[in-house]
């Protein structure tokens, strides 16, 4: 497949990584030549400094033969006349990067096509929404759904015995069908077996039907506080999103924002109903002591420094948040960030990418989400007529031990698998992959027997 990324940013650097790791024949173009150089020393892909705008720089990339342009340049309207240009010239799909929310009409078919652009992807309000899901389950790290919302998925940590550590989890016995999907323990990530113990400290998925989730929480003892006070640093765009995201959650939340600039604060408060705005800054400790930033359910640190949301989020924690989420720009900093006590990073750039890297996917891909650092992978796969897997017992098929079915979706029916099941054309599985296993699992789902 050949791909073209406008744009060496972070979320162009990360899209490349996954494009080549994909085995694409990839492009890359900027204007800045440091950013290309980069690419160069880390992946084998081929640069073009120059204005991707131009029809000129699009040819010498090979447009009229290109299957995917992807423009994630800073700029809105370089992204749209990018994808534009590069439609008009031949390329098959195009996605563009789009943050302003001025540009928000532009995102429905009519105009998409108008435009030449296949998907329109909003970093920020991508972000929000990852940030939204967390604080409606604040004692999860993780939370996805799956097939159309039936089935759910949660990372939680395990603080109570209850009887549920140091037994076999084949002796288990959960009131509703669950399944322990992986366990990350002392920094490592494992797939569990039968004979596998739960241990304090634990931090492990779960996978059920979304309305019997709550009773497998109940079973492991993990503790469920619904979140009343939200305190969120920051007004930029994903402060914004995140909190008009809040006010039409429908919970009665009380959301309290900071932002030190002025005339951002007026704008926000223009344009949320509900949502106090406080004009104020991430290091200010005595104004973060006189609103009772403490006695936040969830703290969320989101401005544009890195190293402003990690020590606000340590202040936050210090005065007694109960909840920190740290919004991060530079992915190398995201260990470091939850070490230091931060509960959950989540970095725009790698959301942005895996969204890409669904639509680009999305015949044989329903959801995908890099889990723990990419150190595994959570796959929603539709499993085509002919796959290689399809018909015969998993215990047969190869499937490979650094990987797990989860769960397969067959019409109404959620099956949790044993080796005697069979795969069947139609169904959707869940898989949690580690990164070793990826190519194997997906020539088995998705690739035609020949």
């Amino acid at each position: 497949m050949k791909s073209i990324v406008v744009g060496a940013g972070k979320v162009g650097y990360s899209l490349v990584a996954n494009l080549c790791a994909a085995g694409h024949d990839v492009t890359a173009i900027d204007r800045n030549r440091h950013r290309l150089d980069i690419l160069e020393e880390h992946f084998n892909v081929n640069t073009i400094q120059g204005n991707a705008a131009r029809l000129a720089t699009l040819r010498q990339a090979d447009i009229a033969h290109a299957d995917l342009l992807i423009a994630v340049t800073e700029r809105d309207e370089l992204n749209m006349v990018a994808g534009f240009v590069a439609k008009k010239a031949g390329a098959k799909s195009t996605v563009a990067r789009v943050r302003n929310p001025g540009y928000s009409d532009f995102d429905d078919t009519d105009r998409l096509n108008a435009l030449g652009v296949d998907m329109i992807i909003n970093p920020e309000k991508v972000t929000a929404a990852e940030i939204a899901k967390l604080i409606a389950f604040p004692e999860a790290d993780y939370v996805g759904f799956f097939g159309d919302g039936q089935v759910q998925m949660l990372e939680v940590k395990l603080t109570v015995d209850g009887g549920r550590l140091g037994v076999p989890l084949r002796e288990l016995d959960c009131p509703v069908p669950c399944i322990v999907v992986a366990i990350e323990r002392e920094g490592g990530l494992l797939i569990p077996k039968g004979d596998t113990c739960l241990m304090p400290g634990d931090a492990v998925l779960l996978l059920a039907n979304t309305e019997e989730m709550r009773q497998v929480e109940e079973y492991f003892h993990i503790d469920v506080k619904k979140p009343r006070n939200i305190m969120i640093l920051g007004g930029n765009l994903s402060g914004y999103y995140l909190a008009e995201m809040l006010e039409q959650s429908g919970r009665r939340l009380n959301v309290k924002v900071f932002e030190p600039d002025y005339d951002a604060c007026e704008e926000l408060t223009a344009n949320l109903k509900h949502t106090v705005v406080i004009n104020s800054g991430g290091s200010n400790i005595s104004l973060y002591e006189d609103e009772n930033v403490g006695s936040a359910d969830v703290f969320v640190a989101a401005t544009e420094d890195d190293k402003e949301n990690l020590f606000a989020g340590v202040l936050a924690k210090s005065l007694g948040a109960r909840k920190i989420i740290i919004q991060i720009r530079g992915t190398e900093h995201a260990q470091a960030m939850e070490r230091v006590g931060m509960d959950k990073v989540v970095c725009p750039a790698r959301l942005t990418a895996d969204a890409i890297l669904r639509f680009i996917n999305r015949n044989r891909i329903l959801s995908l989400t890099r889990f723990n650092d990419s150190a595994g992978q959570i796959t929603e796969y539709r499993i085509p007529d002919k796959a290689r897997a399809a018909g015969q017992p998993l215990k047969d098929i190869g499937f490979p031990a650094a990987a797990l079915i989860c769960m397969l979706i067959r019409g109404r029916q959620h099956i949790i698998p044993r080796g005697s099941d069979s795969i069947l054309p139609g169904d959707t599985a869940i898989v949690f992959s580690l990164p070793e296993a990826l190519r194997k699992v997906e020539a088995l789902l998705t690739e035609e027997e020949k």
